[in-house]
């Protein structure tokens, strides 16, 4: 992964913030939210998402011959040290992780312009969730027509969705949002690390120091086992799959209990919103504040041209 001293890096206004780009796959990182290296901590998930989602990308990026990173200037960027590519296949791994990258980089985009507009209205938890999922639904479509020399039919939506809606909701923690719904159980899983396949972060056996932020639970030592051997291309993404691969059924089942929990809570709220407010339909509409409306995701980054690649 590339590091970048781009004076970008940290915007100092809103119109030091990029224009968001159009590139897919997302071919840059070097000017966006920090993510670091190997090794994580357990629980880590946004950055175990993250940092497999970029080396998907890249992947796709070489299958296709073109520059897999390119700089804020549009450059092809080399890092000092490069990395050994992993099997480039745009199998399911690769389109997964590869639309949970650009929605995700469409976000942070987003998010950073906020961060600078002092008269915005806070959205709910259930106005991002709506935002996120239509951004996930059209760069899908966009997904779809970017799978060259693929050997069995696209994903479909339902197969890679879970993943991407529990990846962004981890992401989702740091925005400033209101009417949350209820917190997450302890042991909650949003996904299992072996669906990032051949891109997860690697480690040798390693031991840290957890502080759980929970009031009077105690620090413990955690032991990190080495990775497993990295797997083929063509594992599995779907979740019923994932976990049950992992050895994960009883997560599974909490993760399915705290999602129903989730979605009452979104009913509730939706219903008590629509009953504490008397105005009209169009009056409604207008008085919810706008989400960031989703730039339409093109096969080529807006600041170099790269060869076509329908």
């Amino acid at each position: 992964m590339a590091v970048s001293t781009s004076s970008f890096f940290h915007p100092r206004s809103a119109a030091e913030v990029p224009a968001t780009p159009l590139a897919f796959p997302r071919n840059n990182w070097l000017s966006l939210e920090a993510f670091g290296f190997p090794p994580y901590n357990t629980r880590e998930y946004k950055y175990e998402a993250c940092w497999a989602a970029a080396e998907a990308s890249m992947s796709w990026s070489r299958t296709l011959g073109v520059a897999a990173e390119v700089d804020t200037d549009g450059t092809p960027y080399v890092p000092a040290v490069p990395r050994a590519p992993a099997v480039d296949v745009v199998d399911d791994t690769v389109f997964m992780l590869a639309l949970f990258d650009k929605v995700h980089e469409i976000m942070w985009y987003a998010s950073m312009r906020a961060v600078f507009d002092k008269n915005r209205t806070r959205q709910t938890a259930l106005q991002w969730t709506t935002w996120t999922d239509d951004l996930v639904e059209s760069v899908y479509d966009t997904t779809l027509k970017k799978t060259p020399g693929r050997e069995r039919p696209a994903p479909t939506f339902e197969e890679v969705y879970w993943f991407v809606r529990d990846a962004l909701d981890v992401c989702g923690d740091e925005w400033d949002l209101v009417a949350r719904p209820p917190r997450r159980p302890e042991g909650y899983i949003p996904f299992p690390t072996s669906v990032l396949g051949r891109f997860a972060a690697t480690y040798a056996q390693h031991s840290y120091v957890e502080v759980i932020d929970v009031p009077g639970a105690e620090e413990r030592l955690v032991t990190v086992p080495a990775s497993a051997d990295v797997p083929a291309p063509w594992q599995p993404v779907e979740e019923g799959a994932v976990y049950a691969a992992s050895g994960l059924h009883a997560a599974l089942k909490l993760k399915d209990a705290y999602r129903a929990e989730q979605d009452a809570f979104y009913d509730d709220f939706e219903h008590a919103t629509l009953q504490c407010d008397p105005l009209s339909g169009a009056q409604l509409d207008a008085a919810i504040p706008p989400t960031p409306s989703a730039p339409t995701v093109s096969s080529a980054p807006t600041r170099t041209p790269l060869p076509d690649l329908g």
